[in-house]
């Protein structure tokens, strides 16, 4: 399948389509331009990025959608950089605000603007896109009736992997017209890349198809591929192949010629002509497509070159650091995963440039730590503190006693931030505020699985505590003297007297305060103790599953069963047991680690 070929790259976030898709049905049509736009959204990661890149370089005109929404995106800033360095024509039009600002206006602020809300302007546009990409008016005429939709240039072959729901296999899907085109019929495929896709047939063999669904290079149920990267694709050896009979990674050709042994233990993509490779010992080296070392440098951790740089990790040095295809250090990065270079000027002060040196943020922090949870401690020379994101964008201003990282549901950025009260608050990482500061103490959000809301402790003045979560929301205020974290929508807590309950993610204090001890739920049951000091069981609506007869408890409930320690009847000498969720029990059990792991916080 061939891609259609488009004079003109549309850069904009998503936030603004109800905007953009007008303006660019109305080029399409008028101007005879095919436009690149990506409706669906390009998944993130390197393996994406060179679709970005050949979308501008095809192109003659690259429109950026200005608005607040593109200015915080990372995608559409680095689309319009890349259009620079590839010497396209850049024309910014505006989707909000009357004039250009931020990174934009630092960078391009010569250039003149479009105001989408213009008529007059929006004609001066199709005027000049006519001028400089435009088709014949002839052409025009004789050519098939515009589609009312805009033509999407989409990811490499335009295919698109889908599972089929039923049987549970993979096949592709044309991403324009979102019709099958290659039917489900593989238990794993990865995306095409270079004109080939990397896919497990059902028997475990594995190998590559073309854009017909054609059988092109196939082995047996040893290896398996990664995509082709520079005409070369990973190969990784499960047991035996290509002569090696252990796990081992090499590199095929598109021949299927084995052109770097399986040798390392890990490697990346191939880009600029030089991939990283694990070793045995754990370092990290650069070769090149003949498989000989790059530089004689090797590092702890490395990463795929992109622009002509790569960042690696480099024993004993706190900042990570980025390498040009020579090996030579030429900045200090603030992560393994940021692009940005760290800049000193005379005076001490630093600051932030792009990869290829160009100043993204001023030298105005004292200091500025690596990077977390997408966003980077900054100091002033006041001693204040605030927060810089990925693109280098000051989104809490340096007006804070204290700034600390952390991460909200989906992987979100948050900020805590302290006041000069010594009171802690809560942001976003776009710099919005979600809570006034208002507690003592802030705790650390604690994982939860993708998609799950995630719940930090609080404590205010008084000592007492409770719960807000990672999306601002006060789930309980401080009244309790102890809570603990959520576990199946339910957090225990400590009341009056010292005694124990539950409430559920809404703040209600579901289960009475009644325990001397009460733990995490665990399959719907938690352990809770008695007066007299033993352990019971109690099902999500407080009601006693399993009486307190036990003296010990070990982990939590795990696949229906627990451990517990006491005696079976009343004579008889204590001994640890197998029991089911009702009690029952299964067998003396003489070893505790057995049966699933130990979660018990107390005990």
């Amino acid at each position: 399948m061939e891609e259609a070929k488009h004079d003109i790259f549309i850069s904009y976030s998503r936030q603004d389509q109800a905007l953009v898709i007008p303006l660019v049905e109305r080029i399409n049509k008028e101007v005879g331009a095919l436009c690149w736009i990506d409706l669906d959204g390009i998944e993130s990661g390197e393996e994406f990025e060179e679709v970005i890149m050949k979308g501008i370089e095809e192109s003659q005109v690259v429109l950026f959608m200005l608005s607040e929404a593109s200015l915080k995106s990372p995608w559409t800033k680095r689309e319009v950089y890349y259009a620079e360095s590839e010497n396209k024509r850049i024309v910014p039009v505006l989707i909000d605000g009357d004039k250009l600002r931020g990174w934009f206006k630092f960078h391009f602020g010569n250039l003149d603007y479009i105001d989408v809300h213009s008529a007059e302007h929006q004609e001066k546009l199709i005027s000049n896109l006519k001028s400089w990409v435009g088709i014949p008016a002839q052409e025009i005429k004789a050519s098939k009736p515009q589609p009312k939709q805009p033509t999407v240039s989409v990811t490499r072959s335009g295919l698109v992997r889908f599972q089929d729901e039923k049987t549970k296999l993979y096949g592709f899907k044309d991403k324009q017209t979102g019709q099958t085109a290659l039917p489900a019929k593989w238990t794993w495929v990865m995306e095409f890349s270079e004109g080939l896709a990397a896919v497990e047939e059902r028997g475990s063999r594995n190998g590559f198809i073309n854009q017909k669904g054609e059988r092109v290079l196939f082995c047996d149920q040893n290896c398996s591929f990664s995509e082709f990267h520079e005409g070369l694709a990973a190969v990784y050896v499960r047991e035996h192949k290509y002569g090696r009979s252990d796990n081992h990674y090499g590199f095929i050709d598109k021949t299927g010629k084995l052109v770097i042994p399986c040798q390392y233990c890990h490697v990346g993509n191939f880009c600029d002509g030089l991939v990283w490779v694990k070793l045995e010992y754990g370092n990290y080296i650069y070769i090149d497509k003949f498989n000989q070392r790059a530089f004689s440098s090797s590092y702890k951790k490395a990463s795929d070159f992109k622009e002509g740089f790569a960042v690696v990790e480099i024993e004993g040095e706190k900042r990570c650091k980025m390498i040009d295809k020579t090996g030579t250090v030429v900045a200090d990065v603030l992560g393994m995963k940021s692009s940005l270079r760290i800049i000193r000027n005379s005076e001490g002060l630093f600051g932030l440039a792009d990869r290829k040196g160009r100043e993204v943020a001023p030298c105005l922090w004292t200091s500025i730590d690596n990077f977390h949870n997408g966003l980077a401690v900054v100091k002033n020379g006041q001693g204040l503190y605030g927060a810089v994101n990925e693109d280098g964008q000051l989104v809490l201003p340096c007006q804070w006693k204290n700034v600390r990282t952390d991460e909200g549901k989906n992987g979100r950025s948050l900020a805590c931030v302290q006041d000069f009260n010594g009171k802690w608050g809560l942001y976003d990482g776009d710099g919005n505020k979600l809570v006034n500061c208002l507690w003592i103490t802030i705790e650390k959000f604690p994982y939860e699985t993708s998609g799950k809301e995630r719940y930090a402790k609080v404590e205010d003045s008084n000592h007492k505590w409770g719960l807000v979560s990672s999306s601002g929301r006060i789930v309980s205020d401080c009244v309790w003297k102890e809570v603990r974290h959520f576990h199946e929508g339910m957090a225990a807590v400590k009341g009056a007297y010292d005694k124990w309950g539950y409430i559920d993610e809404t703040g209600k204090n579901v289960i009475s305060c009644i325990w001397c001890d009460a733990c995490i739920f665990a399959e719907g049951m938690a352990c809770v103790k008695d007066a007299s000091g033993k352990y019971g069981f109690i099902n999500k609506s407080g009601k006693l599953v399993i009486p307190c007869k036990w003296l010990n408890v070990d982990g939590s409930f795990y696949n229906g069963r627990i451990v517990v320690y006491g005696k079976r009847f009343g004579l008889m000498p204590a001994k640890w047991y197998r029991i089911d969720n009702k009690g029952n029990i299964e067998y003396p059990h003489g070893r505790q680690s057995d049966f699933g792991p130990s979660t018990h916080p107390t005990i």
